[in-house]
């Protein structure tokens, strides 16, 4: 049986270069220029850990379930990159965090259909990253918030990630986000890893693999891609490419 890094080895990105900034709903079309789907069967071992050098940049998202409430769109975008600035600072030089025990934002939930709500509270833990510089640590940080606020552009009729509540939309998003970078010159990796959880996760769907989801996330790294070549040097004269996947059981992915 071939090897998965044989797989990952023939793997080729299409990009298209944009500038860097928070994607809106608005801005979003759709372009099918993600890499195939595939299903990496090599037990035992989860790509999603580290950086794979067959295209630029990787985010992968978890397929299990979490509701992020009535936070959704620009507003999840900034929660989640407030979290994370705060709990993993920038620092001069290469740094990182890790252990780091929980970061949280609120919202609104649904508790009882069709119209109880109640205040409620998405956990990000399990937070681990690492980074060479401040630029790359912010670079990372855009592309885990940019990438869950694209799951919340849906509908709420259909195979969707949201529902109606209470009159207004409420989504939920995947439980684990993990974005890889490429190494740095001397070899130190660039990498931000963290899971969520919120206890009224009882309404509603959640479809990664379906749709044009991936393409959704993919068009967040194409804006930030300039900047994400600017720090590596082995990709300067290259152009960007990316790979965004959900993460089914670890080492299976669409």
């Amino acid at each position: 049986m071939l090897s998965f890094h044989f797989f990952l080895g023939i793997l080729l990105g299409l990009a298209t270069l944009l500038h860097a900034a928070p994607i809106t709903e608005n801005d979003f079309e759709p372009m099918n220029v993600t890499l195939p789907h595939g299903n990496f069967t090599a037990q035992g071992y989860d790509p999603s850990l580290e950086y794979h050098d067959y295209s630029t940049a990787q985010v992968w998202m978890g397929t299990k379930m979490t509701t992020v409430g009535s936070v959704i769109g620009l507003e999840l975008y900034s929660a989640v990159y407030g979290a994370l600035d705060r709990n993993c600072p920038a620092r001069p030089g290469p740094s990182g965090c890790s252990g780091v025990k929980n970061s949280n934002f609120g919202g609104r939930c649904m508790k009882a259909w069709p119209a109880l709500t109640v205040p409620c509270t998405t956990n990000i833990y399990e937070i681990h990253a690492r980074w060479e510089s401040p630029d790359i640590r912010h670079l990372l940080i855009q592309a885990a918030a940019g990438a869950l606020q694209q799951m919340t552009y849906e509908n709420v009729i259909g195979p969707t990630n949201c529902y109606d509540m209470a009159g207004t939309r409420a989504c939920n998003v995947g439980s684990a986000v993990r974005v890889n970078f490429p190494n740095s010159d001397g070899g130190g990796t660039n990498y931000l890893h963290f899971m969520l959880y919120n206890y009224w996760t009882d309404y509603g769907n959640y479809y990664c693999c379906q749709g044009n989801k991936r393409e959704r996330i993919d068009k967040v790294l194409d804006k930030l891609g300039p900047s994400i070549k600017e720090q590596f040097s082995g990709w300067k004269d290259k152009d960007f490419t990316r790979d965004s996947r959900c993460i089914i059981n670890g080492w299976q992915s669409c």
